[in-house]
């Protein structure tokens, strides 16, 4: 059986809370540039994340966001190979 969220709660949002309001803070790096009238960024440290956007803050919160979707979707895909014996708590 998949991991059910508690209601209310979705992938995104749990991930939401833990990356943005918990009291766990995780330092990651952008690495940004400009190719004509876009700027392009990406995170050294979630390879797989990527922003683009017209202004260098449409940018970056791209990039935001696209890291929050991939951490949300590994969550739920990790949380749904747990051992359903197992205890699940956050760390926040």
């Amino acid at each position: 059986m998949p991991f059910k969220y508690p209601p209310g709660k979705t992938a995104l949002s749990s991930a939401l809370d833990w990356f943005i309001l918990g009291p766990m803070e995780v330092p990651l790096t952008a690495e940004i540039h400009q190719e004509g009238e876009w700027f392009i960024a990406f995170c050294p440290e979630v390879p797989e994340a990527n922003g683009q956007g017209r202004t260098r803050e449409e940018c970056l919160a791209n990039l935001r966001q696209a890291i929050l979707l991939l951490m949300a979707d590994r969550r739920e895909d990790a949380r749904n190979r747990l051992n359903k014996a197992a205890d699940l708590l956050d760390l926040v």
